[in-house]
């Protein structure tokens, strides 16, 4: 009960007394099925996954009642478990009946043609495998449910994180990560929180997209400025995917190597003024010859490419590409990613940061 009090002093002060109206959902407990739950009491040093199931239930009704009662305007989200398990039937988990929406985290897993590695090789899974035994089952259960199906938290720790560790901000791990968000975009999940935005870069690893950290001498910096890499891949995508966007549907015909698709395509449109963004991953070593059709494409497109080896000057310059009536044809660079718009941002536009070397 004092801690459910806790939430509605501290959601109160921020909403009503702070005016914080962007706080829309609160996690009551960072990732409750690692070892750092609080096991109850009565249960010994040893994890008991049910009785912590249970345990975790109680913890989210009384904040939820305690937070209507109150009648503070934010939903309880959970539960919040990491690394994106495999769940038989979510309407039968203890905590089901207490969240207004779902999520998960998930940062093991890898690309479809990738083998499972150190750190975690036992406990990483490459994206299609997860996503039949998981995610596709989630997202009818939260929709039937009318509920929302969320990733709070996404990165990539299969190719190390610890410390200052520069891997989770590595080419590889950000393009991974931005081919993880087309594929959740496309499957409708509602949305993605890549960690982290600002992270300091010492302590887990170079998570960030933005440096504000010196990691050598531990002090704030002078200017925030872009991480190099994956400001320059998954930020690159991020910075273009419009608030609130509408998801629309695309397939894909062909970009196949030995029966695995190596093309990634999820395609959105802003609600504000209707502009159009298309994201494409390319995982393979290999170029790939595209024709993209559009239907009611209407003028030019802009195309800006990611890949290893180009300069922040070479990822921010947007290229014209001709369209032929409803398609338009562009080479898919190695192990890349391309952006498409036909509102495309400058670099030095208020949207981002100026190309830095």
């Amino acid at each position: 009960d004092a801690f459910a009090a806790g939430w509605v002093t501290l959601i109160d002060e921020l909403v009503r007394r702070r005016g914080h109206s962007c706080i829309r959902w609160i996690t009551v407990v960072n990732e409750p099925n690692h070892y750092w739950w609080l096991v109850p009491p009565d249960t010994g040093a040893d994890q008991n996954r049910t009785r912590q199931a249970e345990y975790l239930a109680e913890a989210l009704r009384r904040v939820r009642a305690a937070i209507r009662a109150a009648g503070l305007p934010v939903k309880i989200l959970g539960p919040d478990y990491t690394d994106l398990p495999v769940i038989a039937d979510l309407s039968t988990e203890p905590w089901w009946p207490h969240v207004d929406d779902v999520d998960f985290h998930i940062y093991c897993s890898c690309f479809d043609w990738d083998e499972p590695a150190p750190p975690f090789p036992e406990k990483t899974y490459r994206m299609g495998e997860r996503r039949r035994e998981s995610r596709e089952r989630y997202r009818a259960a939260t929709a039937a449910a009318g509920r929302g199906l969320y990733l709070t938290e996404f990165g990539t720790q299969t190719y190390g994180y610890k410390a200052d560790d520069p891997a989770p901000g590595s080419f590889k791990a950000s393009l991974k990560d931005t081919e993880l968000l087309i594929r959740a975009l496309n499957l409708g999940i509602d949305g993605c929180n890549h960690w982290s935005f600002t992270n300091r870069g010492d302590l887990d690893g170079q998570w960030q997209l933005v440096d504000t950290w010196d990691r050598q001498w531990k002090q704030w910096l002078d200017e925030a400025t872009p991480h190099p890499v994956s400001y320059y891949v998954l930020g690159l995508a991020i910075r273009h995917l419009p608030h609130r966007a509408e998801v629309l549907e695309t397939a894909v015909d062909g970009g196949e190597l030995q029966g695995i698709p190596r093309v990634w395509v999820t395609a959105v449109r802003s609600p504000r003024d209707a502009s159009l963004t298309v994201l494409v991953v390319n995982d393979a070593e290999r170029p790939w010859r595209m024709r993209l059709v559009l239907p009611a494409l209407g003028g030019r497109l802009a195309k800006l490419t990611s890949t290893v080896g180009l300069s922040p000057q070479e990822i921010l310059r947007s290229d014209d590409v001709s369209a032929t009536g409803e398609a338009v044809e562009l080479t898919l660079a190695p192990f890349s990613l391309t952006v498409l718009t036909d509102s495309p941002l400058g670099a030095d536009a208020p949207d981002g940061p100026k190309a830095r070397g």
